[in-house]
């Protein structure tokens, strides 16, 4: 739009030049006057031009930056999600997978549908020498997801499969060994409950730790392309 003011100024002051000319009306004093609203006519254009770009540029750092903001926020619930988890499976001491796999008690599942990156806000990275970022967090998402997917079928193996049999046979009351418990339950249900918690503790553990390390990396990314701004972090102790 600025263009078109630029260009419509300029038409209009070469057809007031043209106009002084064909009327032989012009003399010194025309032209400096032409010559003057022309020039402040132009200049009062390209002004605008420059100011509008600024108001451009400005709007789209303030976008970005909300968007890295957004992007840490997300991270941050992510890494909350995982330490919560981590630390009722640290609860659990024990060493024999049989045990440990069923002193672990079913979780609500939750999709976390709400814990996604916007890439498309995020595809500015591209352009800077940290484009290998973006990659990371489309892995780290994935992960998350995958996680909490393993998470999820794990207590519904457990609430669908193991419960009812457990029940049935009061087995939650008993103090039984490994070889009582193998011979009172199912071992394909054991074998199930034991693999799903053994993938469970494996994705857990490994996207807490690739949630972290991307966190810190998004972190200085966005302070070394803002330093004055504030970007969400939280403490670790």
């Amino acid at each position: 739009m600025i263009w078109v003011n630029i260009l419509f100024i300029t038409l209009v002051s070469f057809l007031l030049l043209s106009d002084l000319i064909f009327v032989k009306a012009i003399n010194s004093s025309n032209i400096i006057t032409v010559v003057t609203a022309f020039a402040g006519a132009l200049s009062g254009a390209w002004g605008a031009y420059k100011l509008q770009i600024n108001k451009e540029n400005k709007k789209e750092e303030k976008q970005k930056i909300n968007s890295l903001n957004k992007a840490l926020f997300i991270l941050l619930r992510q890494i909350n999600a995982m330490t919560m988890f981590k630390i009722d499976l640290e609860k659990v001491q024990e060493e024999d997978p049989i045990v440990r796999a069923f002193q672990i008690k079913a979780w609500k599942p939750n999709p976390y549908n709400d814990l996604k990156f916007n890439f498309e806000e995020l595809s500015f990275i591209l352009d800077t020498e940290d484009l290998n970022l973006l990659h990371e967090l489309f892995i780290v998402q994935e992960s998350f997801e995958q996680a909490i997917e393993t998470i999820n079928q794990r207590s519904i193996y457990f609430i669908n499969k193991v419960t009812p049999e457990m029940e049935l046979k009061d087995i939650d009351n008993k103090k039984l060994t490994i070889d009582e418990l193998k011979t009172e339950m199912d071992n394909n249900k054991i074998d199930g409950l034991v693999y799903a918690t053994d993938n469970m503790y494996e994705h857990v553990y490994g996207t807490y730790q690739q949630l972290e390390d991307v966190e810190l990396k998004l972190f200085n990314f966005a302070k070394s392309q803002y330093p004055k701004q504030k970007f969400i972090r939280v403490e670790k102790n």
